[in-house]
């Protein structure tokens, strides 16, 4: 399994600082839970000659910001996925790590090549996030302890474990640089067009280690005067024009039209004991 990262520290600041060090954290994390660095690809941008890693693989891309880079960043690093024999692939944010809330090993599950039938891709759910808080009364029906759950939902770039498509003979899906809001969820949608469920992982929980710091910088460029309501109607008028199947209500976007019409199942439960990888006998 490999790891692949987007990462852009910010401008020179104490907080570029703050950020390259939650960065390292993650490395260790990684590294501390089976990746080597060798497995390990990076697409950054603007990095000072210190703040590479010996050992870890990176591209550098230039001239690129916003949705558009992140978008082509992400594609660059799916480029090198799909050509792998890896079941799955670990996409994340340079600062997302999982949490010690987790109900089980993700990596040693993967590792075994379990193909979680019917997924596409899956991310952890997000304390920081309302709606997807983690192990409160909302998942208390969930039985985590002794099943993988998963239940399809909207993806999150922060971080997300990818199906390698082409190795179980599905169509690659790649991230829309001319979008100008949602990329990331609208790659959930085109996942699901296949049909196979972009999904939140009931099991695990992220843990976004510079939150705070990217709270405090500015989101976006100065010249930019789009508001953050303003972005998510954006993405909401793109959907709906790409996905004539989804509609707005009640300034909503309201998803389960188009997943249905893919025949993707909501829910998705697994039980631990009885999981077997693809090369097990």
């Amino acid at each position: 399994m490999k790891a692949f990262i987007i990462s852009y520290f910010g401008p020179n600041s104490d907080r570029r600082q703050r950020r390259v060090d939650y960065h390292q954290q993650q490395i260790d994390w990684l590294l501390e839970n089976g990746f080597k660095k060798k497995d390990i690809y990076i697409s950054c941008r603007k990095y000072q000659d210190t703040e590479f890693i010996k050992g870890i693989n990176y591209s550098i891309r230039t001239g690129e910001s916003g949705i558009k880079g992140i978008a082509n960043s992400r594609n660059e690093l799916l480029d090198i996925f799909y050509k792998t024999n890896d079941p799955w692939g670990l996409f994340l944010d340079n600062d997302s790590i999982l949490d010690e809330r987790n109900r089980g090993d993700i990596f040693e599950v993967i590792r075994k090549g379990t193909e979680f039938h019917g997924l596409g891709l899956f991310t952890p759910i997000n304390p920081a996030t309302p709606g997807r808080g983690a192990f409160n009364k909302i998942w208390e029906k969930d039985p985590v302890d002794d099943y993988w759950v998963f239940q399809q939902g909207t993806t999150s770039g922060k971080m997300f474990f990818m199906k390698n498509l082409p190795l179980f003979n599905y169509k690659e899906c790649y991230f829309r640089p001319d979008v100008l809001a949602g990329e990331d969820i609208l790659f959930g949608f085109e996942v699901a067009k296949q049909g196979l469920n972009p999904a939140w992982c009931h099991n695990i929980v992220i843990n976004e280690l510079a939150k705070k710091v990217a709270d405090e910088m500015v989101w976006k460029s100065k010249s930019d005067a789009t508001t953050r309501q303003e972005y998510n109607l954006i993405y909401k008028d793109t959907a709906v024009e790409l996905y004539p199947a989804m509609r707005i209500e009640s300034g909503k976007l309201r998803a389960s039209p188009h997943f249905k019409m893919y025949k993707v199942p909501t829910r998705l439960v697994f039980p631990k004991k009885k999981i077997k990888g693809l090369f097990s006998k």
